[in-house]
């Protein structure tokens, strides 16, 4: 019965949706859930998002006074895999499903906190059903998500370029791609080495944190590439060279500067805008990054 609801509520979406951008358009999200013991899983979509990722859940309340009257509330925070950002869902299980011998809990979910990179300005709702297998260890369980999302792009720059005054900790802007001596930086180890991005990852990306700027096609130039590490206290290392930027801060030129090449280092952390990290000056940009070596090349 719950899939013929999804099928109406899809079409329902489908009769105001369209496919141009900045407009409401129709989305399916499928996931995989496992409930161990943080909720974790995977999932695919159809665009305008990402064709698929992971995802983590992020916040959980079960006090009804707390919800107006609905059962319990959950965050999940996705991100993509193909590093175009992430973007949060506010879902609100009901056990309405339990008549469904197919679905355990329904409810709506809607966008909430913003995302990062493409997903900055994402907003969207709809109507979601689920089934947990019980007999499994841990539970596993499956998630289907219809509606729309209002996908804008930013207008202008984000994170790469310094979002502070330059001072004793701002962003280092080098005159090559190396940092040639970590304590001379005034970085931590796990931040300023390797100094430049090891030839096992060139012409590589396995960065999930977005650029910021629209960089239409990361492997632009045979030598870039884009690498992220595991850092301290939960933080990511982010690594990349010769990243093509059309519209770069860095650079001379108009509609928010002239093309571009970014070679940097630079620490992320889930969460977006504000952050605050005690190695490198400043706080995170919409992105959830903050830049703290720079190696800038203009056309």
């Amino acid at each position: 019965m719950f899939k013929k609801i999804l099928l109406v509520v899809l079409l329902a979406f489908m009769a105001v949706g369209t496919t141009h951008a900045g407009k409401p358009q129709v989305v399916m999200i499928h996931s995989h859930v496992v409930f161990s013991p943080v909720v974790v899983g995977t999932f695919t979509a159809t665009p305008p998002l990402c064709a698929s990722g992971t995802f983590t859940s992020t916040q959980f309340i079960s006090n009804p006074s707390q919800l107006h009257g609905h059962g319990f509330m959950a965050e999940k925070l996705l991100k993509c895999s193909d590093g175009s950002g992430t973007f949060n869902i506010q879902f609100h299980p009901l056990a309405q499903g339990f008549n469904d011998p197919e679905f355990l809990l329904t409810g709506p979910w809607s966008v909430v906190n913003g995302g990062t990179g493409k997903y900055v300005k994402l907003t969207g709702h709809g109507d979601f059903g689920v089934v947990i297998d019980f007999d499994q260890d841990p539970w596993i369980g499956d998630e289907t998500y219809v509606g729309s999302v209002q996908l804008e792009t930013a207008d202008t720059p984000l994170d790469l370029a310094p979002q502070q005054p330059l001072g004793s900790k701002a962003p280092l802007l080098l005159q090559d791609s190396a940092v040639t001596d970590a304590a001379a930086s005034g970085l931590p180890e796990w931040i300023a080495n390797p100094s430049t991005l090891p030839p096992g990852r060139v012409g590589k990306n396995n960065c999930t944190f977005a650029f910021g700027p629209v960089v239409p096609q990361w492997d632009f130039h045979p030598d870039a590439g884009c690498w992220e590490t595991d850092g301290e206290d939960g933080w990511t290392r982010q690594q990349f060279q010769s990243i093509h930027i059309p519209h770069y801060n860095h650079c001379p030129g108009p509609h928010g500067g002239g093309p571009g090449d970014a070679t940097a280092i630079r620490v992320c952390h889930p969460g977006g805008q504000g952050q605050t990290q005690p190695w490198c000056d400043g706080t995170t940009g919409p992105t959830g990054c903050i830049q703290c070596v720079a190696n800038p090349t203009c056309h």
